[in-house]
């Protein structure tokens, strides 16, 4: 059995706080997972970079007097790296098949992340995650892939849903959203993964060693999720295009399942 004791990430306490430009009020988001990126060929052991990835909210009209949901409705869920921002939203006005990519200063005031680390027991083993699970101990996925070129993406992440098996020592875990560095997904010229080339994703995996992904996209087309009995048609729908997700393969990758103490 393999298991070990390390540093993880308690994600019920870890939060981002932004204050826009032209507020004087702040928002706080909970992290919904972490993205660290790692180049052997400059350093082991040194973080090159770290994203966050925050909740994924309604918009609304911040502290109206009438309707506080923004209509069409839409959902939007912000990613922060070091010097850059990235909003994801399921529908965007005019092109609704982009994100906001910007530096911050453009839009935020100041921003403030804390990632909350906790002292945790790693497993590579099912029976040591069947067990932490049914002593329902918190759960946090530490992914690892490597890409090309000396780079090593550190995803980690929350369990959200796991399925275990005692009887025949069998695990599965169906969660997300996760940050995920679509391959190869590099810039030649820095060598680095780019902000607009990490996406929103869900993994799916029963072993510690491979995880299979199905990544954010944008779907140019959603009449075929329309109907005659359905209002929200192509031909009054303001905002056809929409984000789906769709399967991106399965990929090779060092798990480990870490049991918060």
């Amino acid at each position: 059995m393999r298991s070990s004791h390390v540093e993880s990430v308690d994600f019920s306490r870890s939060f981002c706080t932004w204050l826009l430009q032209e507020q004087t009020g702040y928002g706080r988001f909970s992290i919904e997972a972490v993205l660290r990126i790692r180049n052997h060929q400059v350093s082991q052991s040194a973080i090159q970079e770290e994203y966050v990835l925050l909740s994924q909210v309604v918009a609304g009209n911040v502290y109206g007097q009438q309707q506080l949901v923004i209509e069409p409705v839409y959902q939007f869920a912000a990613l922060f790296g070091s010097t850059h921002y990235r909003v994801f939203r399921t529908h965007y006005p005019f092109q609704p098949h982009q994100d906001s990519v910007s530096p911050i200063p453009d839009r935020f005031r100041a921003i403030e992340t804390v990632i909350h680390p906790a002292p945790a027991i790693a497993h590579q083993n099912a029976q040591g995650v069947i067990v932490a699970t049914q002593a329902n101990r918190p759960l946090v996925t530490h992914m690892t892939y490597h890409g090309p070129d000396g780079l090593r993406a550190e995803l980690i992440f929350p369990v959200k849903h796991i399925n275990v098996q005692p009887v025949t020592g069998q695990f599965q875990v169906e969660t997300g959203p996760i940050l995920w560095p679509t391959p190869p997904a590099t810039n030649s010229a820095t060598g680095q993964w780019e902000l607009e080339n990490l996406t929103r994703a869900y993994t799916i995996f029963n072993r510690f060693d491979r995880a299979e992904i199905a990544e954010s996209t944008a779907l140019e087309d959603s009449s075929a999720h329309s109907s005659k009995d359905n209002e929200h048609t192509l031909e009054n729908n303001p905002w056809p295009q929409a984000r789906h997700f769709r399967f991106a393969g399965r990929w090779p990758v060092e798990i480990q399942i870490a049991a918060l103490l």
